[in-house]
C-alpha cells in the first residue's frame, strides 16, 4: 500500500538485505497516485510483487520474499516468523494488533504505521513519525488500534 511500498522502498536503498513483503491486494487505479513505485501497467497485480520487482532493479542484492496473506492472529506465526524487525503498515486494527501482539510475546522490535497522517486518511511517507502510541491517541486509528490491544 502507500506506505508500506514507500517504506519497502527506503528500506531496500538503505541497505536493508532482506524484506518480507506481506500484502494481499492488487495495485488498482485509485492507489496508483500513493504507491511508491507502482505504475499504469501494474493495476490488478499485486502490489507487494510490484514492489519486489522495482527494488530488484535498484538494489540488485536485497533479497525480497511476497507473502500475498492478510495478517491475522492465526497466521502471525507464519508470517512474522524469523523477523528481525517488524513495521505493520496496515490500517486494520485487529491484524496490526495481531502482528504487535506477536512480536511482544517473540521478543521482535515492531513499528504500526496509522493511516490518519494526511487529511484524506491515506498515509504518506512524507506526514510519517516516529512515536509512542499514547502520544498520538486522540487519531481515530491510534484509538481503534488500542482498543484491539
Amino acid at each position: 500500500g502507500a506506505s508500506g511500498s514507500q517504506a519497502a522502498a527506503l528500506l531496500g536503498r538503505c541497505g536493508v538485505g532482506c524484506l518480507r513483503l506481506v500484502d494481499p491486494a492488487d495495485v488498482t487505479a485509485d492507489s496508483l497516485a500513493h504507491h511508491a513505485v507502482a505504475t499504469a501497467a501494474d493495476v490488478g497485480r499485486g502490489r507487494a510483487e510490484v514492489s519486489r520487482e522495482a527494488l530488484r532493479e535498484t538494489v540488485p542484492a536485497l533479497a525480497a520474499e511476497v507473502c500475498r496473506a492478510r495478517l491475522c492472529a492465526s497466521n502471525a506465526p507464519s508470517l512474522l516468523r524469523g523477523a528481525d524487525l517488524v513495521l505493520l503498515c496496515i490500517r486494520d486494527p485487529a491484524a496490526a494488533a495481531a502482528g504487535l501482539a506477536y512480536c511482544d510475546g517473540k521478543g521482535v522490535r515492531a513499528f504500526a504505521v496509522l493511516g490518519d497522517a494526511a487529511a484524506d486518511g491515506v498515509a504518506s511517507a512524507t506526514h510519517q513519525c516516529l512515536t509512542y502510541l499514547h502520544d498520538v491517541s486522540f487519531a481515530p486509528d491510534a484509538r481503534r488500534l488500542i482498543r484491539h490491544l
